[in-house]
């Protein structure tokens, strides 16, 4: 059975509860001032803003941000029973640089991706959604064929992250 850790934050709700203080605007290259492993709570919101909503269990949590003007889910930000940033999740809007493949795997040129398609219900037909998971950079980016489209970017800590596939 082939499973990712990414898979869980894609299925997370894109509608949560906004906040009083107002979110910033969340765009990949703010992201990437995040230090997986070093950035704390505080220097995330000092970045991003506010979250939308913060979900805590078992010494764990997650920060989530919403777009401003459409109330979807734009990324989430988790964090280890350290209190450090244990990786991310990003989701580009259809206008972005990032929502093109070619782009996303160009910044990743030195990465060595698995493909991993979405397991269906039927034996006769073939998901048009896959992951492209990087085992030893953590980068995972989730990719719909059909629609040729980048649904998110995700990057973890190898410490955290469970294997691309658990065949055994």
């Amino acid at each position: 059975m082939k499973c990712v850790i990414v898979s869980i934050m894609f299925c997370l709700s894109a509608c949560v509860s906004s906040l009083n203080s107002p979110t910033k605007s969340i765009s990949y290259k703010k992201m990437l001032l995040l230090n997986i492993g070093a950035t704390t709570e505080n220097e995330v919101v000092n970045v991003l803003g506010a979250p939308a909503d913060r979900i805590e269990k078992n010494g764990y949590y997650t920060l989530n941000y919403n777009d401003d003007e459409t109330g979807f889910q734009r990324a989430a930000v988790n964090f280890n029973s350290e209190k450090k940033m244990s990786g991310f999740l990003w989701i580009p809007k259809q206008n972005e640089q990032e929502s093109a493949i070619k782009n996303v795997t160009a910044e990743f040129s030195g990465s060595n991706f698995k493909e991993i398609p979405d397991e269906t219900n039927s034996s006769h037909s073939v998901s048009d959604k896959i992951s492209l998971v990087d085992e030893k950079s953590g980068i995972t980016i989730r990719y719909d064929r059909h629609r040729n489209l980048v649904e998110a970017i995700a990057r973890y800590s190898l410490n955290n992250r469970i294997p691309a596939s658990s065949e055994k």
